[in-house]
């Protein structure tokens, strides 16, 4: 009996050990695979944050040249613009102002 003892107790001592390394293996998998989803997450978080940057710029570019057309337009609305404008296009100013009246 004791021979069958202790080749049951070899094949137990071999049970543990196959589940063992099956177990740590199963672990390491699991450890890996979120040890790949922390790195795209991070990659993913990464990249939004350039996009992020870059809208920025794009936002602060367009800013300053609604800036400028707003400049460009009140330039444009001024009466000294528009009396300058009138004298290129060949146009004068009335000296004798005549008014119609209907009856």
């Amino acid at each position: 009996m004791t021979h069958g003892a202790t080749i049951r107790e070899k094949k137990d001592q071999i049970k543990k050990m196959v589940f063992g390394a099956q177990f740590r293996i199963i672990v390491l998998c699991f450890i890996a695979f979120f040890v790949v989803l922390d790195v795209v997450q991070t990659s993913a978080v990464s990249t939004k944050g350039f996009e992020m940057h870059t809208h920025q710029t794009d936002i602060r570019r367009l800013e300053q040249e609604n800036r400028y057309l707003t400049y460009k337009i009140a330039t444009y609305r001024s009466m000294d613009s528009i009396q300058k404008r009138l004298s290129v296009l060949g146009m004068v100013p009335v000296e004798k102002k005549e008014f119609l009246f209907a009856e």
